[in-house]
């Protein structure tokens, strides 16, 4: 799982690629800070784009939140009952992911449960605040409502 991916430092493509698909069985990729402080095409057999192909996420007003909310996003669906908050649905194309025009048809969660057999890139609706999971509302675990990392 790669975890918003950097762009700095990783300009000569030949000399240090990155994180990219084919490191593993599966390379997951979520990108929350696309093209300031990390890529922003596909790097992964799955790509997800919690908030769409925009630099700054929900709630956030700086780059720096925007490239630590993958984590977030990770640790949070790692919570037991968190497999639906940050469900993706499938996109066809950079332009239909620009547009949030992406099939309902065609899902995977995004993070620690995601699937196995998806592929592609996914658009994930996300809130701007914990917990920022937008699925299956009545099994938020309580502790999500703290954002450890918002409150530095």
């Amino acid at each position: 799982t790669g975890l918003d991916p950097a762009k700095p430092c990783f300009r000569r493509e030949n000399v240090l690629p990155g994180l990219t698909r084919g490191d593993a069985k599966l390379v997951d990729i979520i990108h929350t800070n696309i093209g300031i402080l990390a890529k922003r095409g596909p790097l992964g057999d799955v790509d997800f784009y919690p908030g769409g192909a925009h630099p700054i996420q929900p709630g956030c007003l700086t780059i720096g939140c925007s490239h630590t909310r993958a984590v977030e996003y990770f640790a949070e669906s790692a919570y037991p009952h968190q497999e639906k908050n940050f469900m993706g649905n499938k996109c066809a194309s950079w332009d239909k992911l620009r547009k949030r025009d992406c099939s309902a048809d065609i899902v995977s969660p995004m993070g620690y449960k995601m699937n196995p057999q998806a592929r592609g890139m996914y658009y994930v609706d996300v809130n701007g605040w914990p917990p920022y999971g937008r699925n299956s509302r009545d099994t938020i675990d309580p502790r999500l409502k703290t954002c450890y990392l918002c409150q530095k």
